[in-house]
């Protein structure tokens, strides 16, 4: 209805019940994991963009995180070396949002001419606090090209 669409009277109030509907599904599926492995890390792939994308999509992941319901996250923070400026202002935001917890920052490889790239974004990513990276997605090119090259740099040091 159009009342819930951007310029709508209940915009508002559909974003909160559409937020707390998705949290509702991570909580329940946190318990449920939790008492069939208590030891089993709880994470998810969230869109990049806190607190924005909160209220887009209704990932408020750092609510999830403070709650307990997960133990880290992974920003889908697909961004190309052109937006170099973009991806480091969402990692400061991220790794504030995640606060003392874990962030694993996801990163687009297919979107990186070369290894060199790669590296410096997640150099980067490291001097703005994130724990760790994750290459999105496995293919030939990242198989046989970009991860050799990145075993003997990014990922020889600690």
């Amino acid at each position: 209805p159009k009342d819930v669409l951007p310029k709508g009277d209940l915009h508002e109030q559909f974003c909160e019940w559409r937020c707390e509907q998705v949290s509702n599904v991570v909580r329940a599926a946190s318990a449920a994991v939790r008492a069939a492995n208590p030891k089993c890390a709880r994470s998810a792939a969230v869109y990049p963009s806190w607190p924005a994308h909160r209220k887009m999509v209704g990932q408020d992941w750092a609510r999830w995180l403070r709650e307990g319901w997960l133990d880290f996250v992974c920003p889908m923070a697909y961004d190309a070396p052109s937006y170099y400026d973009r991806h480091i202002d969402r990692v400061k935001r991220q790794r504030e949002a995640a606060g003392d917890k874990p962030l694993f920052v996801g990163l687009g490889a297919w979107l990186h001419p070369d290894a060199v790239t790669v590296a410096e974004q997640i150099y980067q990513d490291r001097q703005e606090g994130a724990d760790g990276f994750l290459l999105f997605s496995l293919d030939e090119r990242l198989a046989t090209e970009l991860l050799p090259d990145l075993g003997k740099g990014v990922f020889a040091a600690p």
